[in-house]
């Protein structure tokens, strides 16, 4: 299954956003369920390789570019507190915090954009 999901994120980059967004809100939904019943590592590595697909929408040369910055800011919010929430789970933490670290130079490049929401 995990590699469907890697298929799917290199055919389909512009659904990352709605993709992480729709895994993170399982999880938060099913909170402590989610890791005792074992779902939540499984929602993290069909999320993974959606994760490199970010770059892309910080990138002003590709067509992902996405000049507003909010909903990315969002998903990188969110994965974050999935890192905080869930940091129990093997290598979820660093996961997500490499990458929101990673992105962090890129994306403090966007005008007005703040990683705190409004």
């Amino acid at each position: 299954m995990n590699q469907l999901s890697e298929k799917l994120a290199d055919f389909a980059p512009q659904l990352t956003l709605d993709f992480i967004h729709e895994v993170s809100a399982s999880l938060k939904v099913m909170g402590k369920e989610a890791l005792a019943s074992g779902q939540c590592s499984t929602c993290i590595h069909y999320m993974s390789p959606w994760i490199k697909n970010l770059a892309h929408f910080v990138n002003p040369a590709h067509n992902l570019y996405e000049r507003s910055g909010a909903r990315l800011r969002d998903c990188i919010i969110t994965l974050a507190e999935l890192a905080v929430a869930f940091s129990a789970v093997s290598g979820l933490d660093l996961i997500c915090l490499s990458h929101v670290l990673t992105m962090s130079s890129a994306y403090a490049n966007l005008p007005k954009v703040h990683l705190v929401r409004d």
